[in-house]
């Protein structure tokens, strides 16, 4: 974040920040920085771990989310492939025909020296 230690959040980096994290660790950080949560009690080391734990398993299970979505239109990824490795071929064709055409080239001004 580029915002120093007193100024506030804007409501988009809020929201960022939550969607990245989860709400409570966003609200623990802020906490933390305004002086309400000293993280140095015995007692609250355990509850800030267990938002930090959550925050993490929030991460992981909105990345597999994202995963799923993608490979859950099986249909769609398939042909989504296949288009792909149809135009790389293309391409691939179309670079060796114009090699061989250079090619050829150069050789028939070789000969026509000869």
């Amino acid at each position: 974040m580029a915002n120093t230690e007193n100024s506030q959040p804007t409501r988009q980096q809020l929201y960022e920040r939550i969607k990245a994290s989860g709400r409570n660790a966003v609200i623990l950080e802020e906490m933390q920085r305004l002086g309400f949560w000293k993280s140095e009690d015995g007692a609250s080391a355990i509850p800030e771990m267990l938002i930090h734990k959550e925050a993490d398993l929030i991460k992981e299970l909105n990345k597999l989310l994202q995963q799923q979505r993608i490979y859950q239109n099986r249909e769609e990824a398939l042909k989504q492939i296949r288009k792909a490795r149809l135009e790389q071929s293309r391409k691939k064709r179309e670079e060796n025909k114009n090699s061989k055409k250079a090619k050829k080239g150069s050789q028939s001004c070789k000969m026509e020296r000869t």
